[in-house]
């Protein structure tokens, strides 16, 4: 079985359309300074939004959906003889911070109670391109 969870921003839906879907614009975005150098793969902005309770309580209520649906899935898969697929989707303005964030977040936990689930996390919006924008501003601020 899979468990696929992808990141992406509010305003092209992905495809195929996500088992559950969350919002992760429910949290306020990161400084303005911090999003200019960071994306949601880098631990400073990820343990910035873990500190909010209005994220740290969406990943937690994630987990616990998360859970329940790959139990039907699986069993439902198991019973048609075929491979269980979960789709989790996590959108928030840019698909560079929040998302990711919570992507890389759930991607993290420990689903081996669920059975033997391959778990892939992807970051549609989040290209090499925005990484290494990301990077050189951080290095010229790291440089005054």
């Amino acid at each position: 079985p899979i468990l696929e969870i992808t990141s992406y921003d509010r305003f092209t839906p992905p495809s195929p359309t996500p088992d559950v879907e969350y919002d992760c614009r429910v949290t306020h975005n990161p400084s303005a300074q911090v999003r200019k150098t960071c994306t949601g793969l880098d631990a400073m902005l990820q343990e910035e939004l873990m500190s909010r309770s209005s994220f740290s309580d969406l990943v937690s209520r994630a987990e616990g959906d998360i859970r329940r649906l790959m139990e039907v899935k699986d069993v439902r898969a198991s019973r048609e003889g075929e491979r269980a697929i979960v789709r989790v989707g996590c959108l928030c303005g840019s698909g560079h911070h929040r998302s990711v964030a919570f992507a890389e977040r759930l991607g993290k936990v420990r689903w081996c109670e669920q059975g033997e689930w391959e778990v892939r996390v992807k970051h549609r919006d989040l290209t090499v391109g925005v990484e290494e924008m990301k990077r050189v501003r951080s290095e010229k601020r790291r440089r005054g």
